[in-house]
């Protein structure tokens, strides 16, 4: 860190680009000090040092925003420096930086806490002594390693989560997804548990003649061959074909985090196209889920028809399709009543 390398009398100017860290250092320290810096946003660790280190100085401190295009040879030098840094491995950030205590401000105001900001920092608390999940994690490194696959940046966690709340998908769907990832269907190899009897534990083998093999999530949706998720994501490819849009493979990137999917095959997705394919993969993934279930519970292990599967989809879509027409009509009349 660049400030504990000068010495505290000296004045110094600070040219930053950001006007969010900008606001942060200079009209929103005081507010941010006495909300006891927000740990629930990313990046205030590092600000509250850094406002350390200000206050330790003992000569002004100056800031510069720089302005957009603003060609700062001092700012590119470090900026560049700090970049090889990275590339090096030599860059240690805020590690190590020393805050006495004097100039730190712990803890929060009372007159500043609101019953919002407390029970945040409760829950940001409590998720840091919770150990991740073996499975989840499994679930969104594969959806990370897909995404990266098909010429996209790989998506952080937060993103992957953000991107099951995209408008584009349907509250049951969004709540299929949610469980899909966190593995918490009973399906697979929860039925292999200790405490399970031999009875129950058949149960964790697909028991179509063709498969015979561990019943995961991964298998109902992807890899099964029950009449079923075939037939709905070729139905969906055809739709996609006819339509004469970009084709893409199916697996967990594609449908799991279709909102983060900016290219494919090394061609810019369109915002249309990529809410179109957020619509149809939530769709026929929730649907090839609840005709399993129906099928292993309801109808004791029969299989639907070709037929009947089909119907099923254009049912589902046909559904979807009327939901976007009303609520396109009523955003219309809101936006130019009559």
């Amino acid at each position: 860190m660049a400030l504990d390398q000068v010495p505290t009398e000296c004045e110094i100017t600070l040219k930053l680009s950001s006007q969010k860290i900008f606001n942060s250092l200079s009209k929103q320290k005081s507010s941010l000090e006495d909300g006891g810096y927000d740990l629930v946003k990313r990046g205030t660790a590092s600000l509250r040092i850094v406002i350390n280190q200000l206050r330790q100085r003992k000569t002004h401190c100056r800031l510069h925003l720089l302005e957009q295009g603003d060609d700062d040879t001092d700012w590119q030098e470090a900026k560049a420096m700090v970049n090889q840094r990275d590339e090096d491995g030599t860059s240690g950030g805020t590690n190590g930086v020393m805050c006495p205590s004097q100039f730190n401000v712990a803890g929060v105001k009372l007159s500043s806490l609101t019953q919002a900001s407390a029970y945040k920092a409760i829950r940001h608390i409590k998720k840091a002594k919770v150990k991740p999940r073996q499975a989840t994690r499994s679930n969104l490194d594969e959806i990370a390693d897909r995404i990266q696959e098909s010429g996209n940046m790989r998506p952080v966690d937060s993103e992957i989560w953000r991107g099951i709340y995209s408008p584009h998908i349907s509250k049951e769907c969004r709540s299929f997804i949610w469980m899909a990832i966190h593995n918490g269907y009973m399906v697979g190899s929860h039925w292999l548990r200790g405490s399970m009897s031999a009875e129950l534990q058949e149960r964790a083998i697909c028991d179509h003649p063709d498969c015979l093999m561990i019943d995961s999530m991964d298998h109902i949706l992807f890899r099964c061959e029950a009449i079923g998720q075939k037939v709905v994501w070729d139905s969906l490819k055809e739709i996609w074909n006819d339509a004469n849009l970009t084709p893409r493979e199916i697996n967990w990137g594609s449908v799991f985090a279709s909102p983060l999917l900016q290219h494919e095959g090394g061609t810019k997705i369109s915002t249309d196209e990529k809410n179109l394919w957020t619509i149809l993969s939530s769709e026929a993934v929730h649907l090839i889920w609840k005709l399993r279930c129906e099928r292993v519970i309801r109808n004791e292990k029969a299989e639907f028809s070709k037929e009947e599967v089909a119907a099923r989809w254009k049912a589902c879509i046909s559904a979807r399709l009327n939901l976007d027409r009303r609520t396109a009509a009523l955003t219309s009349l809101q936006l130019f009543p009559k």
